[in-house]
């Protein structure tokens, strides 16, 4: 699993940025690039219908898996 991927899933579910950046073991660089990651997918959340919203949640924790 990678460390970024697992880092934008724990970013997007609301977990604190200093928590992440500890357990992932992220630089600075690395981990301002998650968030903004993060917050592209959170971007795209209100573009989608409510029910889909959960399963983007779903699905990109899925990707952080791989």
């Amino acid at each position: 699993m990678s460390n970024f991927k697992q880092a934008v899933s724990w970013i997007l579910h609301c977990e604190e940025l200093d928590t992440v950046k500890e357990v992932f073991d992220l630089d600075d660089q690395q981990i301002a690039d998650a968030e903004a990651v993060a917050e592209f997918f959170t971007m795209l959340m209100p573009l989608l219908d409510v029910e889909i919203e959960f399963d983007m949640l779903d699905e990109v924790h899925e990707w952080s898996k791989k």
